[in-house]
């Protein structure tokens, strides 16, 4: 008797039973489908494996269902045993695969993937828990006769959601990869398909960790370079690079050296030919790969986009995510949780070398990463969300066309004796912005390293910045305060309590002692308004401490060594910057100063003995009000000051008698001086002190031109003015030239003389 299809147990006894047959149907219990070819069983006999498959047996093959693919499988005698489909699909056990043997289950998953494609029965493919072995990577792809490729369609599904090979509760279903010059699993030209639950096990040894949160050897992770890791024996081909999943690894054009070894055969279709979209990848786990997830390393393959991998773990991998060209648009990373990784996501180092990065939401990693990025693709945005990145080294390379973090919590690693900070905490060619977000070290404000962040116009809003300073490239080489692309607002610089960028118009003056000025302030007199315009829209006051410096640096500690001119130009905390030509890099913090000895912590990865440099430093602008006060060359007191507040002690000052990066040690309001942290080199007779360059705005009314001497107006000279009348509609500006500004009527040593500017 000939089936056309697939028939239930229960069919098989309705049939015999009406045409009245005596009918004696044997039931047999096997392992699993390949103990079949060794059963005596008869015909209409059924046999059930221990894993679930249930077999009919008959006594010739179906007609259009192939034997090899084990959908009609032998017994001993010759009869056939009929593979019945499961409400969920094949099994790849019932092809052969045995978890935990050891031996190599690839070909069996590869007869159940193949089955699922070729077989218009079912489209899911199911492994039960346990570890497989892949001697080899397994292929879902859909050939054509052509020798092209049509759509693929699969649902490829482990037992549970899965977060390690040994989990707590649960048995996981694993594929565990020993080749290093393969993949675990490759999908070509897939339409709506579904990988899930499934751990992808791999052998790279990507670092030597220990059980401890960190590495043994962390600068191991954070010095090594590709040739190390070519020298570990992963294949890290561009065009076929050893991962977890690959998506669209076969082109025709491909070279036969860069093609995946073993797998020429799959090398047939044209270069131009379309590739995947609408791709899912979820709750997966990725543990020793060179790449957890290689998308689209071929040449000429197009697509790659609208794949979504999400709920996943990634662990000891180099590269979470690699993309291969820039179509490999709309694709997200979602709901990740990452340990130990070398690059979360990279878009120079397969294919075409320049593949758009994937959007980012709620992913944690909570262990060392040693960078966010690696991409140089201008064809879309990188967009990241509600993300918490712990213990990371840089934010990378992103070389998009614009870049912003939203709501995230960045937690550089912190430099120490042991580890190498790294040159720019973040590198990019375009604007990048920084939206209610917290940039940190681990150690709570005991770490005043810059973030150095190099970018062509840098944005933070909101949010909170702790340690060092943020520093953007745009600086002059010179020196001096021409310094842009850095925007705060209203951001909270927490070691320093204070808020900046905030718009501080109807603040009191008396209550801003210490305040952060960045540019546009607007302070309040109390009886009038101050606006306080900083010359050049500076962000951050930068200084020429020292020219032609030979610094020595201990590449065991991790630090640099300064022998200072004059040391009280230095202070602790301070973010250092050194000049090599045509850029300044970041140097370090100070950390000590013994005498003349200045010990810079937090050295950049790669730094030697450097010769013949300038030094400079760079610091927050704190707002000082003006100033008077005698200074004698030699003498590091200010006598005789003037002034309605003096400033907080460690405040710099700037005056062209003292060397740039002084600040003050001492003061004492009752006597009127100041102690600074160096010598005058010149005299000076009641001079202007301050902070740092700005220029002051006072708008009057004309009616208030005479003050009452009661009050106290410190009005400095180059204040400019602006004059206006109740009811008028034009005002006048001028700017008052005097020596001594105007407190009263007093009109300090002479008569203010109110200059008319051309309107």
């Amino acid at each position: 008797m000939i089936f056309d299809r697939a028939i239930s147990s229960a069919e098989v006894l309705t049939l015999f039973w009406s045409r009245h047959i005596p009918l004696v149907i044997n039931t047999y219990n096997v392992s699993n489908a390949a103990s079949i070819l060794s059963v005596d069983a008869e015909e209409k006999d059924i046999i059930y494996t221990t894993i679930g498959g249930k077999y009919v047996v008959q006594s010739d093959s179906i007609s259009g269902y192939l034997v090899d693919s084990c959908v009609v499988v032998p017994t001993i005698n010759g009869n056939y045993a009929i593979l019945q489909v499961r409400d969920k699909g094949f099994y790849v056990e019932d092809f052969g695969a045995i978890a935990g043997d050891n031996k190599d289950d690839s070909p069996a998953i590869q007869k159940c993937i193949d089955a699922v494609i070729k077989l218009d029965i079912t489209s899911r493919v199911n492994a039960g828990p346990g570890i497989f072995t892949l001697k080899k990577g397994v292929v879902a792809s859909n050939k054509l006769t052509d020798s092209s490729y049509s759509f693929t369609v699969i649902t490829i599904s482990g037992a549970i959601p899965c977060y390690s090979p040994a989990q707590s509760y649960g048995n996981t279903t694993v594929f565990s990869l020993n080749d290093s010059n393969s993949f675990g699993l490759a999908i070509q030209k897939a339409r709506n398909c579904l990988i899930e639950n499934i751990v992808f096990l791999g052998i790279a040894d990507y670092p030597k960790f220990t059980s401890s949160s960190i590495p043994a050897d962390i600068n191991t992770v954070i010095e090594n370079t590709e040739v190390d890791w070519e020298n570990s024996g992963m294949r890290l081909n561009k065009n076929s690079p050893s991962c977890g999943i690959v998506i669209d690894p076969f082109a025709k054009g491909t070279a036969s050296q860069n093609q995946y070894p073993g797998f020429s055969s799959y090398y047939i279709n044209s270069s131009s030919d379309g590739g995947s979209s609408m791709l899912k990848i979820q709750a997966c786990s990725f543990i020793n790969h060179y790449i957890a997830i290689a998308n689209n390393p071929s040449i000429g393959i197009q697509n790659g986009d609208n794949i979504r991998v999400q709920d996943s773990h990634v662990k000891r991998c180099h590269t979470f995510w690699a993309c291969g060209q820039s179509q490999s648009r709309s694709n997200s990373i979602e709901n990740i949780y990452g340990l130990y990784l070398h690059t979360f996501i990279d878009g120079r180092s397969i294919g075409v070398q320049q593949g758009t990065a994937p959007t980012v939401s709620n992913v944690n990693l909570a262990g060392f990463t040693k960078k966010l990025f690696n991409v140089n693709s201008q064809f879309t945005p990188i967009r990241v969300n509600n993300s918490y990145f712990e213990s990371i080294w840089n934010l990378g390379y992103i070389g998009s066309n614009n870049t912003s973090f939203n709501q995230c919590q960045i937690k550089f690693l912190k430099p120490s004796n042991t580890t190498f900070a790294p040159g720019s905490r973040l590198s990019t060619p375009n604007q990048c912005s920084f939206r209610d977000c917290s940039i940190e070290y681990t150690d709570n404000c005991n770490t005043e390293a810059p973030f150095m962040f190099k970018t062509n116009g840098l944005l933070i809003s909101g949010g909170f910045i702790e340690g060092g300073i943020v520093v953007s490239n745009g600086y002059t080489n010179s020196g001096g305060d021409l310094i842009h692309n850095v925007d705060y607002e209203n951001v909270h610089l927490k070691c320093k309590n204070q808020v900046i960028g905030k718009n501080s118009y109807g603040m009191p003056l008396a209550n801003t002692k210490g305040v952060i000025l960045m540019a546009g302030e607007e302070i309040s007199l109390n009886y009038v308004p101050v606006k306080f315009v900083n010359n050049s829209n500076y962000n951050y006051n930068i200084a020429l401490l020292e020219s032609n410096k030979n610094i020595s640096i201990n590449t065991i500690d991790k630090k640099a060594i300064i022998i200072g001119v004059n040391p009280g130009q230095y202070q602790i905390g301070d973010n250092l910057f050194a000049d090599f030509g045509s850029t300044k890099r970041a140097l370090g913090y100070v950390a000590e100063i013994n005498n003349d000895t200045i010990v810079v912590s937090s050295v950049p990865y790669g730094y030697t003995d450097i010769s013949n440099v300038k030094v400079y430093s760079a610091s927050y602008p704190i707002f000082v009000q003006p100033i008077w006060g005698d200074i004698t060359a030699g003498s590091d007191t200010i006598k005789n000051i003037v002034t309605n507040q003096y400033p907080n002690t460690a405040t710099k000052i700037f005056h062209g008698a003292f060397p740039p990066g002084s600040y003050i040690k001492e003061k004492n309001s009752a006597n009127n001086y100041i102690i600074m942290s160096t010598a005058a080199t010149s005299s000076h007779s009641f001079s202007l002190l301050k902070n740092a360059p700005y220029v002051q705005e006072v708008y009057v009314s004309l009616s208030d031109w005479e003050f009452d001497s009661t009050l106290n107006t410190p009005f400095i000279e180059g204040t400019i003015i602006r004059l206006s009348n109740p009811g008028m509609t034009n005002a006048y500006y001028g700017y008052i030239c005097t020596k001594g500004g105007i407190i009263g009527a007093a009109k300090m040593a002479d008569q203010p003389i109110f200059h008319t500017l051309q309107r």
